[in-house]
């Protein structure tokens, strides 16, 4: 279909880009990593054969025009596209765990707000001194135990008022059983004078080197201060 494809392109000695690089790690995973590099790289010259051929366009090299619907008209029509720009990556069956602990997460923050605000900690080493000192029986150990019921009641109670209910979750985890199930969205806003115009791709989680997503996402994170791009 593709020019590109009738080259014999398994006559590059690719594989030396990475026979040192690879060295000391297991059979198998080196398979995999060489398989993915293969890949990514017949994936380029697609890329390299999709823009010579004029299916595919570069969204950043043309611009943002004076309007949104003019900046979308230009490649409205175009097959395949190429950007650079803020990125959110959507991991479904990442959110999917989170729903499963989030009010567990909750609570430990609020528990620890509300503890160091009402004062538990001091509460708890004044019993312990009144304690050491012998005092367990005097009328201060007994009002020091009465605040301290106090706090962990209003912690309590706290703790209950900020949960959200768990039927929320089961509604989460539902829909995305239903529509998202292992889905993996790459986000990507090219233009900042339009927030709006956002650019949307499925991702193979297979496809990455790295397996373990959380690392490019605790390194790129929720408000990231460099763009990603689909630049080589």
């Amino acid at each position: 279909m593709f020019r590109f494809l009738t080259r014999n392109w398994l006559n590059y000695d690719i594989l030396k880009v990475f026979r040192a690089e690879f060295g000391g790690i297991d059979s198998v995973k080196k398979t995999t990593l060489e398989t993915k590099v293969l890949h990514h790289d017949l994936l380029m010259r697609l890329e390299d054969s999709l823009f010579s051929l004029g299916f595919a366009v570069d969204v950043n090299s043309l611009g943002a025009q004076s309007s949104l619907d003019a900046t979308r008209e230009q490649f409205a029509d175009t097959a395949y596209l190429r950007a650079k720009g803020w990125c959110a990556l959507e991991d479904f069956d990442r959110i999917y765990e989170i729903t499963k602990n989030f009010n567990n997460l909750i609570g430990f923050v609020r528990r620890s707000s509300v503890e160091q605000a009402a004062g538990k900690d001091p509460l708890r080493a004044r019993l312990k001194d009144l304690d050491i000192a012998g005092k367990s029986n005097t009328k201060e150990f007994k009002d020091v135990q009465a605040q301290l019921r106090e706090v962990e009641r209003l912690t309590k109670k706290e703790l209950d008022w900020s949960k959200l209910p768990e039927e929320l979750f089961d509604g989460i985890r539902c829909w995305i059983d239903t529509l998202a199930r292992h889905r993996l969205n790459l986000r990507i806003v090219p233009f900042e004078r339009y927030p709006e115009l956002q650019l949307i791709a499925n991702l193979k989680r297979g496809c990455f080197v790295d397996d373990d997503l959380d690392h490019l996402l605790y390194g790129y994170g929720a408000q990231p201060n460099i763009q990603l791009s689909t630049y080589p």
